[in-house]
């Protein structure tokens, strides 16, 4: 027989953990995804220059720069949704392409680093192939695709939450975080939310 359990039993009386709200939060958060998710088909609908398989390059080179800087890994997240949300309203050139992706970063840095690299910092790792100036240029660009709307859950978010709910060791938790990442490459995850890969990425490291 299967019994329902409150994973958030434990923490009823930490203040920090918020359990009195939790269920509200993520509600929100579920209706949130939805609000400012990128198309599904933006490839075929927005873009000309590029394809799913520069994007993927794009994404794998942004895992690189991420790891250079040392950057948290909700900062890579939120730069391939800004990326993402950027494609699907901005027609991009490939030569731009490189450029989008490394102003999503900043961009996302910004919002999640206490301490975000700056502007020279991302010319110098794409080789200074863009000035400064180009960088700040493209920051508006992407400011205006995005509304300003930087606030966005997203696989890592529901990640938590997933985990928790698994309540797995270490060995699970590292496979469902490298799934997660894995899905950021791929282009045809669009169509599936950010809190279903989740799930779907800590159900299949139970397995």
């Amino acid at each position: 027989m299967y019994i329902k359990q409150d994973i958030d039993e434990p923490h009823v009386n930490d203040p920090q953990m918020c359990t009195l709200y939790v269920n509200d939060i993520y509600r929100h958060l579920r209706d949130a995804e939805l609000e400012k998710r990128p198309s599904p088909d933006y490839m075929e609908t927005t873009q000309k220059d590029i394809n799913a398989t520069m994007r993927g390059i794009l994404v794998d080179w942004l895992v690189e720069v991420a790891e250079e800087y040392k950057l948290n890994p909700d900062t890579l997240f939120l730069s391939v949704l800004y990326i993402d949300r950027c494609l699907s309203v901005q027609t991009v050139a490939r030569t731009q392409l490189q450029l989008v992706g490394v102003t999503c970063m900043l961009i996302a840095s910004k919002y999640e680093e206490i301490y975000a690299p700056q502007v020279d910092e991302f010319c110098y790792i794409t080789d200074n192939t863009y000035t400064r100036q180009d960088v700040l240029s493209m920051e508006r660009t992407v400011l205006d695709a995005l509304g300003f709307e930087l606030t966005q859950p997203t696989i890592r978010t529901f990640l938590q939450r997933c985990l928790k709910a698994a309540q797995c060791d270490a060995k699970v938790e590292f496979m469902a975080m490298f799934l997660a990442e894995l899905a950021l490459l791929e282009y045809s995850f669009l169509k599936f939310s950010q809190s279903t890969i989740a799930a779907a990425a800590v159900s299949l490291s139970l397995v």
